[in-house]
């Protein structure tokens, strides 16, 4: 009897993506965390870390509000200015975030040039700063099932794994439908970039068949809005 050897299905390649840090509070929390650690880095006097007193001046009352942010800039090794930090409080979901990392060096940061200053300000600094508040930090890399719903993953995926991928079917296309209801039903914050990324990544679609179906999400997406009386 002849017996089918099983075919092992290669596990998803995770997708490298840009950290966050987050540290949920309260605004008095948040005032005594930022003047901590802006104490800390001045006290520190360090040839690692320097508050960047020039673009925080900028910022203020234009774009944050005094005592709810801090920007601190991380050295290199021959002590100039290589990224530059900026945390915020942002009081509608009662959390700092780290909202920015502007290299001072180079034009763009890699992934994991932008992962390792942030890995290095938690380390070096908020873990000094932090008191009893909670910090917050997302993993480096995902998969489609992390960042979506249980049901929108298996429609995506549905689509995906059985759509003819150099013209799409008319049943290519009601499966589609149904990710892209369920994407707005259940998943507000998956945005086009991220489905681009995993279906180019995660589920194989070609660099040209992606931008399409990112495009007709958008679109799709938006129309659903439109429909629904929401803001777009």
């Amino acid at each position: 009897m002849n017996i089918n050897p099983m075919v092992e299905v290669p596990k998803p390649k995770p997708i490298k993506r840009f950290k966050e840090l987050l540290i949920d509070c309260n605004e008095i929390e948040a005032r005594t965390f930022f003047t901590a650690i802006i104490g800390h880095v001045r006290i520190m006097a360090s040839k690692t870390w320097v508050v960047d007193d020039k673009g925080m001046a900028m910022l203020e009352g234009s774009t944050f509000e005094k005592g709810l942010f801090c920007s601190i800039i991380l050295l290199d090794n021959e002590s100039k200015p290589y990224v530059d930090v900026t945390i915020k409080y942002d009081r509608d979901d009662s959390r700092i975030w780290l909202c920015n990392i502007v290299p001072c060096a180079i034009s763009e940061l890699t992934i994991d040039q932008y992962n390792d200053a942030l890995d290095r300000f938690r380390a070096e600094l908020v873990a000094n700063c932090i008191g009893h508040l909670k910090c917050n930090v997302t993993k480096d890399s995902f998969v489609g099932s992390d960042v979506m719903s249980t049901e929108t993953w298996k429609k995506l995926d549905a689509f995906s794994g059985l759509a003819n991928r150099s013209s799409l079917h008319p049943y290519d296309n009601q499966r589609w439908h149904r990710f892209v209801i369920s994407a707005f039903k259940n998943d507000p914050k998956l945005d086009g970039d991220t489905l681009g990324k995993i279906l180019r990544l995660e589920l194989g679609w070609s660099e040209d068949k992606t931008f399409q179906l990112v495009v007709r999400y958008e679109d799709e997406i938006a129309l659903l809005k439109e429909y629904c009386g929401m803001p777009l």
